[in-house]
């Protein structure tokens, strides 16, 4: 299929079949000295606490409300020398909510402009092991998955949790955009899983998966960004998109095939 990075670039790729069944990989890969190139724009919400509009408005109240929930689910069952590590940590907001807890937590944010001093641009800078290691919406990102999952793997204390989330390539508003669907954002995105193909790809790896959780804000968000790839205003694209995506969450009660999940695994070596 071919995907168009409706984002920044408008440059078209090729999404094929990857080394794992039910996974998807972005063709052409941009080199790892230039994939920051497409990272580059205040508009990319991941990266920035700026965005005007009442969509930028919304996506930060809804930001604020799941790291909220986010804090929750990490912390919960913890120790109070429990280690945190955030691998992809953005503006930093997690490793700082965390710090402003007490916590014992870091981050590795390669490309936003994150200023703490447990922030470090490199996973190779890390150090020690970790009783919760987080990765939300990162695993997409990386050139090699399997390789990350690995150091992940390495820096894992014996009973850790891995908490993952990834869009979901087989969710009802993925399967009703096809090409235009937001959750590709290639060449961002270089790999695509399905539920069950990254479930069953973490645990190839040595993780146990204990549970997952579905999130319900990630569809209309999605598939409001989707709407605006097919030339319709904003205006339109958010009624619309707030529409299909709740259309979505209504048929994932049923198939559990939300637009994004989050994954948490056990690591026991």
């Amino acid at each position: 299929m071919q995907v168009r990075d409706h984002f920044l670039s408008h440059e078209t790729f090729t999404l094929k079949p990857g080394s794992f069944p039910g996974m998807l990989r972005t063709t052409p890969v941009p080199n790892r000295d230039v994939i920051g190139n497409y990272y580059t724009s205040e508009k990319y919400f991941s990266h920035t606490d700026s965005g005007g509009g009442i969509v930028g408005q919304l996506y930060r109240w809804v930001r604020n409300y799941q790291l909220a929930q986010k804090i929750r689910r990490l912390t919960k069952g913890t120790r109070g020398d429990a280690r945190f590590l955030d691998i992809g940590t953005g503006t930093g907001a997690l490793v700082h909510r965390l710090h402003a807890l007490g916590k014992d937590a870091w981050g590795v944010e390669p490309f936003a402009k994150a200023e703490h001093s447990n922030i470090v641009d490199s996973l190779d800078k890390v150090t020690g092991t970790f009783d919760v290691i987080s990765l939300f919406h990162v695993l997409e990102h990386d050139h090699n998955p399997a390789d990350l999952l690995k150091k992940v793997k390495a820096l894992s204390a014996p009973g850790a949790r891995i908490h993952i989330a990834v869009p979901n390539h087989a969710s009802a508003d993925a399967r009703h955009y096809k090409k235009n669907w937001g959750g590709y954002d290639v060449p961002r995105h270089l790999s695509h899983w399905s539920r069950s193909s990254l479930e069953r790809y973490v645990s190839h790896f040595g993780f146990t998966l204990q549970s997952s959780k579905p999130m319900w804000f990630d569809a209309p968000y999605v598939c409001y960004l989707s709407e605006t790839y097919t030339g319709r205003s904003k205006a339109v694209a958010f009624l619309i998109g707030m529409l299909i995506g709740s259309w979505s969450n209504i048929r994932a009660v049923f198939t559990g095939q939300t637009s994004s999940r989050t994954y948490i695994f056990h690591f026991e070596p």
